[in-house]
């Protein structure tokens, strides 16, 4: 009867190399639960740093709502202003205060800043996990902001270009609220600015100044909105 010298150096090798494929299995299975360990510690951090961010945003918010309506409230009396004088130059009258053409051409300006949003927006939502989907959103409500002082830019650009002059030249100015005075139309002639153009100029201040109230009228109402999600 002849043995088979070889069975127990295969049957040896077959064992062994079941073992290395166990042993190459949990090392995967190991390295797999690590990474899965890893990667979940990594999202909590994240989640915890977006949701201080996102209390942070909603402070941010929040200033910036409380500061666009009080300058709505601030600049609705110049905006009335301007239109009581342009009513009055269609008819007769001679005679005007010169704090009311002070008034009628005076704005009261906004800023606030964004650093917050500007960050996430800046990210391109990589600070982002469970307000991922509020980015589009996010820029929109840049947009508004950048819009709020786009307009105001117009309107100091006019300030600058025309109102100043028109005051140097007709020597209009009011230091103190009780300071006031007459100016008739026949000056404002003389000073170079006919009733015709006087008009001109209030009705432009008053077309840019209702422009930037709907451009920070918007901004408000989009930051509400987006703060009441955020607040869900």
């Amino acid at each position: 009867m002849i043995k088979n010298k070889t069975g127990k150096p295969a049957f040896a090798a077959g064992r062994y190399f079941k073992y290395a494929i166990g042993e190459i299995v949990l090392v995967v299975i190991g390295i797999l639960i690590a990474l899965s360990i890893n990667n979940w510690n990594e999202k909590q951090k994240l989640i915890k740093n977006e949701k201080e961010l996102i209390t942070s945003l909603k402070k941010e918010i929040t200033s910036a709502i409380t500061e666009l309506n009080n300058n709505l409230k601030l600049n609705e009396e110049y905006i009335e202003t301007a239109e009581k004088l342009i009513q009055r130059l269609k008819g007769k009258d001679e005679l005007y205060s010169a704090k009311d053409i002070y008034s009628g051409f005076d704005y009261s300006t906004v800023k606030f800043d964004s650093p917050v949003l500007d960050r996430i927006i800046a990210t391109n939502s990589n600070i982002l996990i469970e307000y991922n989907d509020q980015l589009a959103d996010f820029r929109l409500l840049k947009k508004r902001y950048v819009n709020v002082s786009e307009n105001q830019f117009y309107l100091d650009d006019f300030w600058n270009s025309k109102v100043t002059d028109f005051y140097i030249s007709s020597g209009i100015w009011v230091e103190t609220d009780d300071e006031d005075y007459q100016i008739s139309l026949k000056e404002l002639k003389l000073d170079g600015y006919s009733k015709k153009q006087f008009m001109a100029l209030i009705k432009i201040k008053k077309g840019l100044h209702n422009f930037w109230k709907k451009r920070k009228t918007e901004a408000a109402e989009k930051s509400k909105e987006i703060l009441n999600i955020l607040n869900e």
